[in-house]
């Protein structure tokens, strides 16, 4: 797994999500405290805890936060996806720009980024049926989330 693959241990960005997470994720009590537990964590690991992986990724917390039927569609296009372009489409979802998905990902420039835009956007082309031009990044969110 990458190190930072969804923001920088105990950074900003983490507690942002935590939060958002805590407000919107229609969690039980069990994960609640979890949550809470990393959030309030003066450990430094905050999400990069193994535990908070399994957590965060569970099928039945997802499903309950999307609802069923985009969850599946979320699912159905992410299984299809390589690595790599999975994680720009999940970075271009967060608001990163390419210059900071390249330096997360390892490549040298944004030369990789726009590789995998390219085969995002040829992707959600041929699903919705729509032109080239207009797969901007609002749309490649959307089709990320299961929208």
């Amino acid at each position: 797994m990458r190190e930072n693959w969804l923001a920088p241990a105990r950074s900003e960005e983490e507690r942002q999500f935590l939060e958002i997470l805590l407000e919107h994720g229609k969690l039980n009590e069990s994960e609640r405290k979890y949550v809470l537990q990393w959030r309030d964590g003066r450990d430094g690991r905050g999400m990069h805890w193994n535990a908070f992986l399994d957590v965060a990724t569970k099928r039945d917390m997802k499903q309950r936060v999307m609802g069923k039927p985009v969850h599946e569609t979320a699912m159905r296009r992410h299984a299809d996806l390589e690595p790599n372009t999975w994680f720009v489409a999940y970075f271009t979802s967060m608001g990163y720009t390419q210059k900071e998905m390249a330096k997360m990902l390892g490549f040298a420039d944004d030369d990789g980024i726009r590789y995998h835009m390219d085969k995002l956007r040829e992707r959600i082309k041929q699903e919705y049926g729509c032109s080239l031009k207009s797969v901007n990044t609002r749309r490649i969110t959307r089709w990320f989330l299961g929208l």
